[in-house]
């Protein structure tokens, strides 16, 4: 269980109202719920409740069991002394607990006035499962299409966001550019276990090849040091070479690195903002020559084009103020299907089958991951649907 969700109960009031009394069994009437505290010290703040008809204006701590309250130390706290309200899902103490100060907050027992669908996703946060599974079916398309929108949004400026990290200010704008994306391009051949010895790979590269000189693949190998330890290169020992499958050891990847990172000195930057973005990431590609053996297969170009040259096309887009060029790389980002990542939310498309239709798309990628697996309920627009229903 997650104690967040409780968080969003109180929050938008998604419970019984009427009749609500204290463990000591006072009446309770809410009067405003107060505020959500992303900081340290009680959940919510400036709070009003009538209590016995006493009105009180202070803070509410929330825990999944009142035994928390001195599991986390708050009797110790102070910045507790304010509270005035105790919510807990399950009172496990049977009496009040004790501030800083000596004084004993009203204990309010949530649970009888939450429904049994909400408790229900309660129970399916502490499992493997998606917390609302076998309650969507009540949700509307919308709402579904909706947070899909919002979360593939937010990955979008996820991947900006990172993007820009790479960017350097004191370079020429098409070098910065260029930069940024093999980047971003071998971070992307390093995963899963080598992101970052691919990336210190690239800064060696970069290092020996300024001036726009092609990078060689023996030179690349010998700067990594998988072959022998020689003066400049890497430490043999920072590369895993089994925690991956052989497509993509460093033995596959660096040469295709070693392509693209050619075919992108080679190309003329400056035509991006005249193209559509797929069009350019083909000429890159060089999708219409003989196959090299040594350029990424088509999975892997088309996870690179997505995930790397898109945001780096919409960054450049805002760089050379082309509203045009951001404009049609999000349209392409919004009608990805990306590789692999149906099998990665499968729990979607099985908690609800509306969601197979949108097996693969960014935004059922990162629902899953991002909201889904790491209990972000209270951020979800599907879980505000089904509470406030």
């Amino acid at each position: 269980m997650h104690e967040r969700l409780l968080h969003t109960a109180w929050a938008d009031l998604a419970f019984t109202l009427s009749g609500l009394t204290t463990t000591a069994g006072d009446r309770l009437e809410i009067i405003d719920q107060g505020c959500l505290n992303t900081g340290s010290g009680p959940d919510f703040s400036l709070a009003c409740l009538r209590i016995g008809g006493i009105r009180l204006c202070g803070s509410v701590e929330i825990h999944l069991r009142a035994s928390d309250w001195y599991r986390h130390g708050h009797q110790k706290d102070p910045a507790y002394n304010n509270v005035i309200l105790h919510t807990v899902l399950e009172d496990d103490l049977g009496r009040g607990v004790e501030l800083q100060d000596g004084t004993h907050p009203p204990t309010f027992c949530i649970k009888p006035c939450l429904s049994p669908s909400f408790l229900r996703m309660l129970e399916m946060g502490s499992s493997r499962a998606i917390p609302c599974a076998g309650q969507i079916s009540y949700i509307s398309d919308e709402v579904i299409e909706k947070q899909l929108a919002s979360a593939g949004k937010e990955y979008f400026g996820e991947k900006t966001h990172k993007l820009l990290q790479y960017y350097d200010e004191h370079l020429t704008l098409t070098d910065a550019w260029r930069k940024m994306l093999l980047h971003a391009l071998f971070d992307i051949l390093g995963v899963p276990a080598n992101r970052q010895p691919m990336t210190e790979l690239l800064n060696r590269l970069m290092a020996r090849t300024s001036g726009g000189k092609a990078a060689g693949t023996g030179e690349a190998f010998r700067l990594s040091g998988l072959y022998g330890d020689t003066p400049g290169s890497m430490k043999k020992q920072v590369w895993d070479l089994k925690g991956c499958r052989p497509a993509s050891s460093p033995l596959a990847r660096i040469p295709q690195a070693v392509y693209l990172y050619n075919r992108i000195h080679e190309f003329d930057i400056r035509s991006v903002p005249a193209r559509d973005p797929a069009e350019s990431w083909n000429m890159i590609c060089d999708y219409g020559s003989n196959p090299d053996s040594a350029r990424p297969g088509a999975d892997t170009l088309k996870t690179c084009f997505y995930t790397a040259f898109l945001p780096s096309a919409y960054i450049l887009g805002n760089l050379v103020h082309s509203s045009r060029l951001q404009k049609s790389a999000y349209n392409h980002w919004e009608r990805a299907r990306l590789p692999f990542a149906g099998q990665i939310s499968r729990p979607l498309s099985e908690a609800d089958e509306r969601f197979a239709g949108h097996a693969g798309t960014p935004g059922s990628l990162y629902q899953f991951r991002n909201f889904c697996r790491q209990r972000r309920c209270d951020e979800c627009g599907i879980f505000s649907a089904l509470i406030s229903a």
